[in-house]
C-alpha cells in the first residue's frame, strides 16, 4: 500500500511563525447545520399479543417425562418421582384437564396439544396464553416508523415535505397491516409491564389516528475539504445507521431538501463580502491578500488546516463551517470569556449585541443558534456578578429580505428585516460591543453553484472590536426604524 504523503501548509506571517499540517484529502468538515421537523402522528391501538406462560414444577416435570417416555406407566411415574397415589392421580387429572395429556390402558400419552408443546429443540414444554393489549404510539407519516414525541425547541422550522408519489392518507391501515409488526420491538410493546417476558404480535385488531405532532430531525452538512461546496447531508445526530435505513424515504426528502439549500454564487457580491472580512480583520488577513482582494482558496485552507484554540496572545481565530458548529460553539465561549476579561468595571459590560444574518431561509434554524445566544448572555451574566441589580442582555438579529424566516423569532430577542440593506448579503457579523466580534462570508467555495459554505474570523482584539462597530454603524442606514436605531444607540 502507498504511503499517502501529508501536506503541509507554511503561512508566511503567521502567529509565532506557526506551519500547520493540513490532511485535504478524505478529511470532512462540517460546513452547515439546521434542523427539520418530520410531521407525525399518534396512533390509538388495540392488538393481542402471545405470552410465555410458566408451567409448575410438578406440570413441567411430568410433561417432560411422558414426553421423552411415552406410554411410560403410573407405577413407573410414581417410582420417578417419588410421588404417592394420591399425588400421581392429582398430576395426571391436572395434564388432562388442560388438554395436554391422556390414559389408555393405564399407559400415559401427550395429546396433539401436548406435543406442541415441545416447539423447541431443547425439550422444553412451551406455554402461551393470548391478551388483548392497547397502546398510544407515534409514527412519522413518510416512512410509517416510529416517531419520537418531543416539542421542538425552535418552532417553525422547515418542514420534511411527502415525496410526490405518496399520500399521508390511509396511514392507519398500513399501521394495522404492517408497520406496526414490523416496528414491535422498537416501540417497545414486546416486553411486559416489568420489562422481562417477552412477548409476540399475535393480531392488530383495530387502529385509530390521533393527534399530530412533530418530530425535530437535525441535519449536519458535511463536504470534503477540498470541495467545501459539494455537501452530504448526515442525520447520525438523529438516529443511528440501521434506523435511518427504515426510514429511507426520510432520507430521500432531507436530500432532496438539501439540494434546495444550493446557491448560484453572485461573484460581485461575493467579492463585496470578503472585502467587509478584510475591512474589520486588515491585519489578520493581509497574509491571505493580493491586489487588495482576499485569496479564498489559500484562506480557506488555512482554516482547515488544524484545530485551534483560543490564546491571550492569539486574539483571531479563523472559523470554517457555521458559528453553531460544536467545536466553533467552544470556541465562541472562549473567545467571549476572554473580551470580558478586558472589561474592568462591570457597569460597562455590554447591555446588547447585534447579529446580522446572511440572507439564507436555513441560517439559524436549529437549536444550536438558540445555544449560541444562550452561551453569550451566560458570560455576561457570570461578569455581573458584582452588580447589584443586573440588566438583562438582549440580542437583535437584522435579516437581510423583506420579511424574515419565522424560526429567528424563537432563536433571538428581537428580529427586523431590512429589505435593501447597505451590506452584502453574504455577510454574517456578530457584535458584543467591546468585547468580540464574528464574521463570515456565506458562499460557494471553488465552484459557481453550490453550498454557500460559511468562512470567516472570530476575535477578540480591540481594534478588530472597533473596526466591526465602524462597519456596522456605516452600513445600517438611519431610516432602519425605531428598534435597530434604540440598539445602535447601544453600541
Amino acid at each position: 500500500m502507498m504511503k499517502r504523503e501529508r501536506k503541509v501548509l507554511s503561512v508566511n506571517g503567521g502567529q509565532s511563525g506557526e506551519e500547520l499540517e493540513a490532511t485535504f484529502e478524505g478529511d470532512e468538515i462540517v460546513v452547515g447545520h439546521f434542523e427539520l421537523v418530520l410531521p407525525c402522528r399518534v396512533f390509538d391501538v388495540e392488538y393481542k399479543v402471545a405470552a410465555e406462560q410458566k408451567f409448575q414444577p410438578s406440570q413441567e416435570f411430568f410433561l417432560r417425562l411422558v414426553h421423552s417416555a411415552p406410554g411410560i406407566g403410573r407405577d413407573q411415574l410414581a417410582s420417578f418421582f417419588g410421588f404417592d397415589a394420591r399425588e400421581v392421580e392429582f398430576v395426571i387429572q391436572d395434564a388432562e384437564s388442560l388438554g395436554y395429556a391422556y390414559e389408555k390402558d393405564s399407559r400415559l400419552y401427550l395429546s396433539i396439544a401436548g406435543k406442541e408443546l415441545f416447539v423447541s429443540a431443547k425439550g422444553e414444554p412451551r406455554l402461551f396464553s393470548v391478551f388483548r393489549k392497547s397502546a398510544r404510539v407515534g409514527f412519522d407519516l413518510i416512512s410509517l416508523a416510529p416517531a419520537r414525541r418531543e416539542r421542538p425547541a425552535v418552532r417553525s422550522l422547515p418542514e420534511i415535505g411527502f415525496p410526490e408519489d405518496t399520500s399521508p392518507g390511509g396511514a392507519s391501515k398500513r399501521v394495522r397491516e404492517e408497520k406496526l409488526k414490523l416496528h414491535f420491538a422498537e416501540l417497545g410493546l414486546a416486553r411486559d409491564e416489568e420489562g422481562g417476558q417477552r412477548n409476540s404480535l399475535y393480531s392488530v385488531d383495530e387502529v385509530v389516528a390521533s393527534e399530530h405532532f412533530l418530530e425535530t430531525v437535525p441535519v449536519h452538512l458535511k463536504a470534503k475539504r477540498e470541495a467545501p461546496s459539494l455537501i452530504t447531508p448526515d442525520l447520525s445526530e438523529w438516529r443511528p445507521d440501521h434506523e435511518v435505513a427504515d426510514r429511507l424515504e426520510i432520507e430521500r426528502q432531507v436530500s432532496s431538501f438539501v439540494d434546495t439549500t444550493r446557491v448560484l454564487s453572485r461573484e460581485g457580491q461575493a467579492g463585496e463580502a470578503y472585502g467587509a472580512l478584510l475591512r474589520i480583520f486588515p491585519e489578520y488577513l493581509k497574509r491571505f491578500t493580493s491586489r487588495g482582494s482576499l485569496n479564498v482558496k489559500r484562506f480557506w485552507e488555512y482554516c482547515c488546516a488544524s484545530e485551534r484554540s483560543v490564546r491571550a496572545n492569539a486574539k483571531s481565530i479563523p472559523v470554517a463551517g457555521p458559528l453553531v458548529a460544536e467545536r466553533n460553539l467552544v470556541n465562541l465561549g472562549e473567545v467571549v470569556g476572554y473580551g470580558l476579561r478586558a472589561i474592568s468595571e462591570p457597569l460597562h459590560l455590554p447591555r446588547s449585541y447585534v447579529w446580522l444574518a446572511p440572507q439564507l431561509e436555513i441560517w439559524g434554524a436549529s437549536s444550536a443558534a438558540a445555544k449560541a445566544n444562550e452561551l453569550v448572555k451566560a458570560k455576561i451574566a457570570e461578569r455581573q456578578s458584582g452588580i447589584a441589580e443586573p440588566e438583562e442582555v438582549e440580542n437583535l438579529c437584522i435579516f437581510p429580505g423583506q420579511r424574515h424566516p419565522f424560526h429567528l423569532r424563537d432563536v433571538f430577542d428581537t428580529v427586523e428585516s431590512l429589505a435593501n440593506p447597505l451590506w452584502p448579503r453574504e455577510l454574517e457579523l456578530l457584535l458584543i460591543p467591546g468585547v468580540a466580534v464574528y464574521a463570515s462570508v456565506h458562499a460557494p467555495i471553488f465552484v459557481s453553484l453550490g453550498f454557500p459554505t460559511p468562512v470567516g474570523v472570530l476575535s477578540f482584539d480591540e481594534a478588530v472590536v472597533a473596526n466591526a462597530r465602524s462597519y456596522l454603524l456605516d452600513h445600517l442606514k438611519a431610516d432602519s426604524g425605531k428598534v435597530v436605531e434604540s440598539f445602535l444607540g447601544q453600541l
